[in-house]
């Protein structure tokens, strides 16, 4: 079976907070994996459509993954070809945030899971640096957009924001829900929770380095010891496998520098959206 929605993005937007709450309703199922990344070709687009297909079972009227990596061009160029040379009549839902909230967001993650060193001064002051111009792109919301409605109609993307999310939520999800022609009036009772929260700010050590490698044995181990270790044994464990750290400070001069590389984009993002995303900072 082929899906009929995809969340595409934006990376540390609220896609999987997202993901679960429209796997609450009822006409909906989402993938069990959430980021299949099926349309990136350097990810699993060799898999080939047998596996994707194998996702998406069962009998609702809406079936959708989610994948932010499908809103990384240039780094992942070519999937809305690909998505669509699929899934003609798909619906996607684009999920942003403020810009610059967003890129110290994804540089948290980088960072937290030590994939980032530097800090933001050294880093994205440098608006030549591979690093901080892949940020500032996924940041860049009328770029990816354009992107999509080469093949897509606008009137099949629905454009929500995180603050309209977790400010308004109910309300927002209705309006999701009438976009994909489902009831609106479903309340989901676990609407609350927070999917991939960063609030638990953990820098791993060479314990948690080796626990939360991508060794299939290690995964493997990880997965068995999820299902079978009492809770208070996990919570042993990952005070192990690293220490809190206040994370690196973001000055107001990166945020201005940031702000002027975004606002021309963030601009036509705006007219191209008719919303006025009057919370952002830019």
């Amino acid at each position: 079976m082929k899906p009929n929605l995809i969340i595409i993005g934006a990376q540390k937007s609220g896609t999987s907070s997202l993901h679960h709450y429209l796997n609450l309703h009822p006409d909906v199922s989402m993938s069990a994996t959430k980021e299949l990344n099926f349309f990136v070709e350097t990810l699993n687009w060799e898999k080939g459509l047998d596996w994707y297909e194998s996702w998406f079972t069962g009998t609702q009227k809406i079936h959708g993954e989610s994948s932010p990596s499908y809103t990384m061009y240039p780094n992942f160029p070519g999937v809305p070809a690909r998505m669509h040379s699929i899934l003609p009549d798909a619906r996607l839902i684009y999920l942003v945030r403020d810009p610059i909230e967003r890129i110290i967001s994804h540089y948290l993650h980088q960072w937290y899971g030590k994939r980032q060193d530097a800090l933001f001064l050294e880093l994205l002051a440098d608006l030549e640096n591979k690093k901080t111009r892949h940020y500032i792109h996924t940041s860049s919301y009328a770029l990816q957009l354009s992107q999509y409605t080469e093949f897509y109609d606008l009137s099949k993307i629905c454009v929500v924001s995180l603050e309209d999310l977790k400010n308004s939520r109910q309300q927002t999800l209705a309006r999701i829900y009438r976009f994909l022609e489902i009831d609106d009036s479903f309340s989901p009772i676990d609407s609350t929770t927070i999917v991939n929260s960063t609030q638990v700010k953990l820098r791993t050590n060479l314990i948690g380095d080796l626990l939360l490698s991508n060794s299939p044995a290690v995964k493997s181990l990880r997965e068995t010891a999820a299902q079978l270790l009492p809770g208070s044994v996990k919570t042993r464990l990952r005070s192990l496998m690293g220490s809190k750290q206040k994370p690196p400070e973001i000055t107001s001069e990166i945020r201005q520098v940031l702000g002027n590389a975004l606002q021309d984009d963030i601009n036509r993002f705006r007219e191209l959206t008719g919303q006025s995303f009057s919370q952002w900072s830019i």
